[in-house]
């Protein structure tokens, strides 16, 4: 949870609106993110490169959102799509 925080803390000094929901659950599956912004379909999600952790990543494109893990991201990149000043 360190992490998400830390990211959270960056993205609101770039302006970005905070997560609309921490623990995010995707279809029956359940696919979970750590943080996400639903109206923009964007999701940061922990890192991994498992079986499970690419079906997730696999279901949640499939749904039209764009994931990965914090380290995957910039706060400049989340700034963009999510909304923000850079």
């Amino acid at each position: 949870r360190g992490i998400g925080r830390a990211i959270a803390e960056r993205l609101a000094e770039h302006g970005v609106p905070a997560p609309e929901e921490i623990g995010y659950e995707l279809g029956e599956q359940a696919w979970q993110a750590e943080m996400a912004w639903p109206s923009a379909k964007v999701a940061v999600v922990l890192a991994g490169d498992g079986e499970e952790e690419r079906k997730r990543d696999a279901a949640y494109a499939a749904a039209g959102w764009e994931v990965r893990p914090a380290g995957g991201w910039t706060v400049e990149e989340l700034a963009e799509r999510i909304g923000g000043t850079k």
